[in-house]
């Protein structure tokens, strides 16, 4: 194992709706996005949202990474996703704001302007707002992460050992933007859709 500078990739982790389920049905809508393309890949979010080294190490072999990770990069990223507790909070935040969709109400004449107010208030922590977790939780399935590694200690890094060596990284989230409350009805829509999945 072996890196020189540093080196840096970025995963899109999207959401599975079988975080929510344990029936064995896959309410995952990247996957059946994925099965209309001729050059699907064989990734599902879900082999990423867990603390089994082996399914995260075999999830990131079938990301569909621009330029493929040589397995020794492959192990150093599954042991950083392994150790951090990232993508289990982000999941823990899919499942909260799915779960808080029944308890929505009154947002039939809410302006937008009122709505980024609820935003503010919740995330001042006066109070939790199911609206405001459920939009953001929108929010989160849109974004991207990095995760740097580097050869060296670097003022803010993480350290990892993998196989005896010690290797330093960040994590660096992107793409989170708020989701206009003109939105509210697709994504209701859409998260309905693993509900009623046979």
């Amino acid at each position: 194992l072996s890196i020189t500078g540093l080196y840096s990739i970025e995963i899109k982790p999207k959401w599975s709706g079988n975080v929510l389920f344990n029936d064995g049905n896959c309410r995952c809508k990247y996957c059946s996005h994925e099965k209309r393309r001729l050059d699907r890949s064989q990734f599902c979010p879900s082999d990423i949202y867990t603390m089994d080294f082996k399914k995260i190490l075999r999830g990131l072999s079938k990301y569909p990474f621009k330029v493929p990770l040589p397995e020794d990069k492959l192990l150093i990223y599954a042991h950083i996703l392994h150790s951090s507790s990232f993508l289990l909070s982000l999941e823990s935040y899919f499942r909260k704001g799915a779960l808080n969709l029944g308890n929505i109400s009154g947002i039939e004449n809410l302006q937008e302007t009122e709505y980024v107010k609820l935003i503010e208030r919740h995330v001042c922590g006066e109070y939790e707002i199911p609206l405001v977790e459920f939009m953001l939780s929108f929010s989160a399935r849109d974004c991207s992460f990095f995760i740097i590694l580097y050869c060296e200690s670097m003022e803010g890094a993480d350290e990892i050992i993998v196989q005896g060596i010690k290797f330093w990284y960040e994590i660096k989230v992107i793409d989170i933007d708020i989701k206009s409350i003109a939105r509210f009805d697709k994504y209701r829509k859409d998260l309905e859709t693993f509900f009623t999945l046979d």
